[in-house]
């Protein structure tokens, strides 16, 4: 079985599930859930399925949130929620609801739960559906698909942006106005692709050219096995996020940016 600890471990791929996904044996009502810590406010929870035979077994599903270890006892978070087959991942909005515990539940008798990642959300992604422009396109990876909501990492699924191999590539993300931001995150693709984002700089500021904004933090380096990073900006100001891959022969392509 899949241990639960695989559902918060920041690798967010369906492929190859046995390794990256937990699993329960066919009970009824299987559950799973995680200890925040605290009592927070939950905005959204982002669920990743696996990819392979038990696809459909997460069907449907119910979120709960509250403060006892009892899932099934904490206030539900929607109705009973169900995945499309064509999707890796649910978006499920809580609206505010606060807790220490964020459970899943699949209720029903003889049903196996496995998750690949569940990701809890304090907030709402500002970046979302926001003007973007890169510095050059290629293979039809345009900038907007930074921001369009889809996460998913296979290039395949057309969600991720590319620019050609040049010198000092940049992505920058238009908020519209000046906001603070704390958090950054940023989803890379999977494959062999995915080393070419490390060694990224980030930059917030209100000039549309990326490196004459303030830096967040130093040169960034996602680890090979994940796919996602988030970024402490510690409330840094500015209008414009923006990505930059600094060096000669560099090709930049993001999944997706996330502002919050």
């Amino acid at each position: 079985m899949g241990s639960p600890g695989l559902a918060v471990d920041g690798n967010r791929s369906p492929q190859r599930a046995s390794r990256f996904c937990t699993k329960t044996s066919q009970e009824d009502d299987p559950y799973w859930y995680v200890d925040l810590g605290y009592s927070v406010t939950v905005d959204h929870v982002t669920i990743v399925n696996r990819q392979d035979f038990l696809i459909e077994k997460i069907t449907p599903f119910d979120v709960h949130v509250g403060d006892r270890t009892d899932v099934t006892k904490n206030p539900m978070c929607g109705g009973h929620h169900r995945f499309c087959l064509t999707d890796t991942e649910h978006v499920v909005h809580c609206r505010g609801m606060r807790g220490r515990y964020v459970g899943i539940r699949l209720p029903g008798k003889k049903r196996t739960l496995s998750l690949c990642e569940v990701e809890v959300y304090a907030a709402t992604n500002i970046a979302w559906g926001k003007p973007t422009v890169q510095s050059d396109v290629a293979y039809n990876g345009v900038a907007s698909r930074a921001t369009d909501g889809c996460r998913d990492p296979d290039w395949n699924s057309a969600c991720c942006t590319s620019t050609p191999c040049q010198s000092n590539p940049w992505l920058r993300v238009d908020l519209g106005t000046e906001v603070s931001v704390k958090w950054v995150v940023i989803i890379n693709r999977q494959g062999k692709t995915r080393r070419r984002l490390n060694r990224f700089e980030l930059y917030i500021g209100n000039e549309e050219r990326v490196d004459r904004n303030q830096r967040c933090g130093d040169v960034i380096y996602i680890p090979t096995n994940k796919n996602k990073i988030a970024t402490n900006c510690n409330g840094i100001r500015g209008r414009y996020v923006g990505i930059r891959l600094p060096g000669n022969s560099r090709t930049l392509s993001i999944c997706e940016v996330e502002v919050y």
